[in-house]
């Protein structure tokens, strides 16, 4: 029998959860327990161009709104939804509501989320559905989480997509208020669900310590062709030297990225205390050409900022240069600031 949401287990610190003090903290956004502190605005912005695509409907009646918020303190007491509000991280503006639902279902939770009409277009949906859902990685245990959306709401059904989510099973349903929603709903796997892991490499790791090389030179040929004075393996001598040096500074981390248990890409990665505190520098990220377009570099990325985590920094910074169009591609997805530096721009985020 699988237990209860807030009984579950931190595999890490081996604490019970307690949803009361969940605090969810992504690049620009916080996710914090509903309270009747939100009724006016929720029930302001619940609006009936807001629930177009959702099951409920508006009220007139503001009790409406408070019975939902003490329906959600109630579930959440006994451990079976937790609803949060999503408020701007440097305003504290209210943006709207997002949720996980247990529904007596503990191994398939289900997300849900709306925005008010003025976030729309600005992509806080997917930075908020992306930070419940890393937070429910690391301490709960399911076997996958849902998405439900209807299939014309298309900004919605592309925060699941982009999760690497698909779509399992579809149908009409009727709404109370007696309207035909065209639902799709999304299975959305976590991230050790699909074999998935980053393997840390050390140079008496030797099959490991020369595939590392290889594929990062790999990378280099691709992306700096002129680095590469003389000949690839005298170049290679020369960065596995400069390596082992790093290593032995301290602080450097060094990961194969693994797919099905194959190796698709690697990490290089630093840390270093800067005048904010602790940072996570990415130095290198590659992924194999071949291994592309499945999503796979944002939970990469999301590997390697937990281990970054583990190892108590405080921000990730990366650094790309200007004409490295894919790699700007890239990063400028994973809901990162950007600050302009030259020939050269510079992606970050508090962790």
């Amino acid at each position: 029998m699988k237990k209860q949401i807030c009984t579950l287990l931190n595999s890490k610190t081996k604490k019970s959860l307690d949803l009361e003090q969940v605090l969810i903290k992504t690049p620009r956004l916080i996710l914090e327990p509903i309270s009747l502190d939100y009724k006016d605005i929720i029930f302001e912005n619940f609006t009936k161009e807001i629930t177009k695509f959702m099951v409920p409907s508006p009220s007139n009646d503001i009790s409406v709104t408070i019975d939902f918020i003490n329906l959600s303190i109630k579930q959440r007491k006994k451990c079976t939804d937790l609803v949060l509000v999503i408020l701007n991280k440097q305003t504290k503006e209210f943006l709207g509501i997002c949720g996980l639902h247990t529904q007596n279902k503990k191994e398939q939770p289900e997300l849900g989320i709306w925005l008010k009409k003025a976030g729309h277009g600005n992509g806080f949906g997917k930075e908020a559905i992306q930070g419940l859902t890393q937070w429910a990685e690391t301490y709960l245990d399911y076997d996958y989480l849902i998405y439900p959306v209807d299939k014309q709401n298309i900004p919605s059904c592309k925060i699941p997509e982009s999760m690497g989510g698909v779509i399992y099973k579809e149908g009409k349903i009727q709404t109370p208020d007696g309207r035909i929603l065209d639902e799709v709903v999304y299975k959305i796997k976590k991230t050790n669900k699909i074999n998935l892991e980053i393997q840390q490499v050390l140079p008496d790791h030797t099959k490991q310590w020369q595939t590392f090389l290889n594929l990062t030179m790999e990378y280099i040929n691709a992306s700096w062709p002129s680095e590469i004075k003389n000949s690839l393996e005298e170049y290679k001598k020369e960065y596995g030297i400069s390596l082992r040096n790093r290593i032995t500074a301290g602080g450097r981390g060094l990961f194969l990225f693994l797919f099905k248990n194959t190796v698709v890409g690697l990490g290089n990665v630093y840390l270093e205390t800067g005048p904010k505190g602790l940072a996570l520098n990415i130095a290198e990220f590659y992924i194999k050409p071949e291994a592309r377009k499945q999503k796979l570099g944002t939970k990469f990325f999301d590997l390697l900022k937990a281990w970054g985590k583990k190892n108590k920094a405080e921000f990730v910074y990366v650094e790309v240069d200007k004409d490295l169009k894919l790699a700007n591609a890239f990063w400028s997805r994973q809901s990162l600031r950007l600050t302009d530096k030259g020939d050269r721009n510079l992606y970050w985020v508090e962790l």
